[in-house]
């Protein structure tokens, strides 16, 4: 008898725990303010430009104010600006495409503590709880390329992603994911992207996070680009 009453307090502990995650996953969520968050909208490079950079790094989708609790690498300063490893590829993307670029950003940020968030997109996935965006989408009418930057999250895009796919009427357009990982490659995030829209999947590129800072990563960026009819910008030439 003590044995069964042990293993039922065992398994109701278990039990809390995972309700406990799953209500902070799904609903418990620190609101964005002026304080712990900054609301990025979009960054044009040029007025007639038919490429966009789509991004999601966890570093621009946790509260400033708790940032210093961080314990990944993947997350940092940079320029002055709190981000990770997805928005430095971004960046370099739209330095050698002269595309636009845009964050996305949930309106319930994710948990300072690398631990919680990795949980937090644990539940997701397994919830197929798809993250809010915040209400400042771009246009895409006028972008016939869209480069979309992610993590590797448990084997797959963050489901932020899937919301901004999900979301949008991409028909037409040509996507091209770009999966910055730790040692999952793409994962399976090409397949994933590929269910939620009609639009034109090229081969997809997995980069290292080890070499995202790397002047090296420019030229695997920059052939990529180019195999997918991408024009691109070095020193001041076009390629």
């Amino acid at each position: 008898m003590k044995k069964k009453k042990t293993l039922r307090i065992i398994l109701f502990v278990i039990f809390a725990a995972l309700l406990a995650v799953f209500l902070y996953t799904a609903y418990g969520r620190v609101g964005r303010n002026d304080k712990n968050s900054v609301i990025k909208g979009l960054r044009e490079y040029s007025s007639d430009s038919n490429v966009i950079i789509v991004y999601f790094t966890g570093g621009e989708n946790m509260p400033l104010d708790k940032v210093d609790a961080v314990s990944s690498a993947s997350v940092f300063e940079e320029n002055g600006e709190m981000t990770g490893n997805v928005g430095i590829a971004a960046r370099k993307l739209q330095e050698i495409t002269h595309g636009d670029l845009y964050s996305l950003q949930t309106k319930g940020m994710y948990s300072a503590n690398y631990t919680y968030s990795t949980y937090q997109a644990m539940f997701e996935q397994i919830l197929r709880h798809r993250p809010v965006l915040t209400d400042n989408i771009p246009d895409l009418s006028k972008y016939d390329t869209i480069i979309l930057a992610y993590p590797q999250w448990w084997m797959k895009a963050p489901l932020a992603i899937e919301s901004f796919v999900s979301q949008n009427d991409l028909s037409g357009k040509t996507i091209m994911p770009l999966s910055v990982h730790f040692s999952s490659g793409l994962g399976g995030s090409v397949e994933q992207i590929s269910k939620l829209t009609d639009a034109n999947i090229t081969n997809g590129l997995a980069i290292s996070e080890s070499s995202v800072k790397s002047d090296s990563v420019y030229e695997t960026l920059e052939k990529w680009l180019n195999q997918n009819n991408i024009t691109t910008y070095t020193g001041g030439e076009t390629k």
